[in-house]
């Protein structure tokens, strides 16, 4: 299965200096850097991108500079090591239109669940379905994908408000929720809904290009998301 998942501002707002589009790629050598995507005319999308300046320094801490080495992007990877990613945690139902489309009730508070940081994948690569994955259910029913706004943490944050909440954001990105709702809900007739065998296999989320600073997107709200299915491949 290939997935594609894209995210851009609704309104036009001008673009400090100091906004980035955090990609992390393997260049011409073989080595990986983190760059600043140099984006191509006519376009706002990284995934287009064919050089960066390179990122100095920690991504996550802020403490970086972006250099004035230009490389090539030979291959785009997530903007960020999954091994250096310490959680996924996961929002459900806070969309409300997609409870309604499930015909579930909205509850009073979202469900929080979280991925494992092996669910982590590249963009624009392929999503592994693994043979135990495949042999519950109908295939193509029970196999889903969401596109989903990231929101990367960047600082520690505890017992802050909510005013206080986007502070400790670094940047924005898209991604995609793989979900087996079989594993997930089905469980063979099994009442009890199990969010971690339904979602937490190895590369079911994808997410990147780049991540945005705050500078690119000041305002999620402002944000529109879409998903294309580019190919399927049933076995």
């Amino acid at each position: 299965m290939r997935i594609l998942s894209s995210l851009s501002p609704l309104v036009l707002f001008s673009i400090s200096a100091s906004a980035l589009r955090i990609v992390r790629f393997i260049s011409d050598n073989g080595e990986i850097f983190h760059g600043d995507a140099i984006l191509p005319a006519n376009t706002t999308d990284a995934s287009f991108s064919k050089t960066a300046k390179v990122i100095k320094g920690d991504i996550i801490g802020g403490n970086f500079t972006v250099t004035n080495e230009i490389r090539n992007i030979n291959k785009l990877l997530s903007p960020l090591a999954p091994e250096a990613t310490r959680s996924v945690r996961c929002v459900g139902f806070n969309y409300a239109t997609h409870a309604e489309e499930a015909n579930i009730t909205i509850p009073d508070f979202p469900i929080l669940f979280y991925k494992p940081w092996t669910a982590l994948a590249p963009p624009n690569g392929k999503v592994p379905v693994t043979e135990g994955y495949q042999t519950q259910g109908n295939f193509t029913s029970t196999m889903d994908y969401e596109a989903e706004l990231v929101v990367v943490i960047g600082k520690k944050a505890f017992n802050i408000t909510e005013d206080e909440a986007l502070d400790a954001v670094l940047g924005y990105a898209a991604g995609y929720d793989v979900s087996h709702r079989g594993w997930q809900i089905d469980r063979g007739g099994q009442p009890q809904p199990q969010f971690s065998m339904g979602k937490d296999a190895d590369g079911w989320g994808p997410w990147g290009p780049a991540l945005l600073t705050k500078d690119v997107i000041p305002d999620p709200q402002t944000l529109k998301i879409w998903q294309e299915l580019v190919s399927y491949l049933k076995t």
